[in-house]
């Protein structure tokens, strides 16, 4: 809360989780309705664009292309948050199980 100067912790978060994937709830830090910053518990990730989810939407941690226009609704100011994390999961290409791809976690 030091680090963010937010006001308020709405999260009921304070236990370090090595394993926050999309779909998952984690705590990010956000500007709060009535515009004071909090740190809330939210699903993590963003949904892939209609067209590319065949049966199950995993959801993305990273937007490549700010072009899209699937992406164009977040990009505004008020959708914007700070992730508080020590490590950060990428896909292994050299890694596959059952023809996906096995995240890996990276320090930053």
């Amino acid at each position: 809360m030091q680090f963010t100067r937010a006001f308020r912790d709405e999260a009921g978060w304070n236990e370090p989780s090595l394993d926050i994937y999309p779909g998952d709830r984690a705590p990010v830090v956000r500007v709060g309705t009535d515009g004071q910053r909090e740190i809330a518990r939210t699903t993590w990730g963003m949904p892939f664009p209609p067209e590319v989810v065949k049966n199950y939407d995993p959801g993305v941690t990273k937007i490549r292309n700010l072009n899209s226009p699937h992406w164009r609704r977040w990009l505004a100011p008020t959708s914007r948050c700070v992730v508080p994390f020590t490590s950060l999961a990428e896909p292994d290409p050299a890694s596959k199980v059952t023809g996906r791809q096995v995240m890996a976690a990276s320090p930053r």
